[in-house]
């Protein structure tokens, strides 16, 4: 009977792609594996960075990780 070799491909790695300046990088979750191979999953998270109360008219303001959905 041959013998085979089977690699289990399996995550080494679980981050989220937000590059080295604010507004850069995928903003995916990326997953390295340990065959060297990464991919990134699902769609840009648009994570709340900051939150503040206007004391004047009691409106929150968000600003949200994504700059092209802060307008």
């Amino acid at each position: 009977m041959p013998a085979y070799e089977t690699t289990i491909k399996f995550p080494t790695l679980v981050t989220l792609d937000t590059g080295d300046e604010e507004g850069e990088g995928s903003q995916k979750v990326k997953v390295t594996y340990n065959d060297g191979t990464s991919q990134e999953l699902g769609n840009p998270l648009n994570y709340i960075m900051r939150m503040v109360l206007n004391e004047d008219d009691y409106h929150i303001l968000v600003l949200f990780s994504d700059p092209a959905k802060r307008q």
